[in-house]
């Protein structure tokens, strides 16, 4: 599997646990419900060795565009427009991006995993731990 395979947009079609997750990442209620119920909406792209993500929601309200390069630590913008320090690498098939700080002292681990047209995100921060479904548009 390639870094390529995760190229494309993609849609929230389910989750698990995931109001847990933001109640412990601290991230305010306002932006729960385009998060929760498939109204955001993930592209990424490359250029040569760069990544860009894009998560917007379709209002427009809450956008957060951010290109890095695999395996370097970057400033990543949140769509909740808090700004962390994360690394994201791709091994096996599987996007990972760790944040040392969530802004609340908490790491938080988070891999992307596509499967043809659907893609898993699996995500941790302390003792909460989720998923996030996807499907390609």
């Amino acid at each position: 599997m390639s870094i390529t395979d995760i190229n494309g947009s993609w849609k929230v079609s389910g989750h698990e646990n995931f109001e847990a997750f933001l109640t412990e990442a601290g991230i305010p209620q306002e932006h729960w419900e385009h998060m929760k119920t498939g109204s955001a909406k993930y592209t990424v792209t490359q250029d040569g060795d760069s990544v860009t993500l894009v998560e917007a929601d379709t209002d427009g309200k809450h956008t957060a565009t951010n290109t890095f390069k695999l395996g370097q630590e970057f400033d990543k913008k949140g769509i909740d427009g808090k700004t962390r320090k994360a690394t994201i690498t791709f091994s096996g098939g599987v996007l990972t991006i760790t944040v040392p700080d969530m802004g609340n002292g908490k790491k938080g681990v988070f891999t992307k995993q596509p499967a043809g047209d659907s893609m898993t995100e699996t995500f941790s921060m302390g003792s909460v731990s989720g998923k996030l479904m996807y499907k390609k548009v």
